[in-house]
């Protein structure tokens, strides 16, 4: 299994005008159980559909700006079997959005909330979410299996 992070961008122009902490905070939050990680920042260079597979995770940070582009990664996602997870900004303050327009299976709210010292919420015990899309309008706890 593989956790893939991903900021959406249109236009890949080889240098971040803004570089997205949240992919390497939660890189390095993640424990080695969790599978093989791998970075995409679509500012520097697209994603390659072909490197999702069935049963991985598929973490993708939403605003205003990016917001169709992750939306259609999600899509892209989801038809090759990855659970798609969505967080940032636009997941936090429009939850439904992402499960009406990205394929969610799961939205996380409140992505800057932190539970113990120098580890991401994330990828500790039990999250904020918006639930699945059947049940996209309760919150509800979320836990990673155990041993991640």
């Amino acid at each position: 299994m593989a956790v893939h992070l991903i900021n959406p961008s249109d236009n890949s122009f080889g240098a971040a005008v803004i570089t997205p902490r949240w992919l390497f905070v939660l890189a390095a939050a993640a424990p080695p159980s969790m599978g093989d990680l791998i970075l995409v920042d679509e500012s520097l260079e697209q994603l390659d559909p072909e490197t999702i597979r069935r049963g991985d995770v598929v973490g993708i940070s939403v605003h205003t700006g990016n917001a169709l582009r992750g939306y259609e990664i999600g899509r892209l996602a989801h038809e090759r079997g990855a659970n798609v997870v969505y967080g940032g900004i636009l997941a936090t303050l429009f939850p439904e959005e992402p499960f009406e327009c990205g394929w969610a299976d799961i939205v996380f709210k409140e992505m800057a909330m932190w539970r113990g010292a120098g580890s991401c919420w994330i990828f500790r015990q039990a999250a904020r979410v918006v639930s699945t899309k059947a049940e996209s309008s309760k919150e509800t706890n979320f836990s990673l299996p155990a041993g991640t």
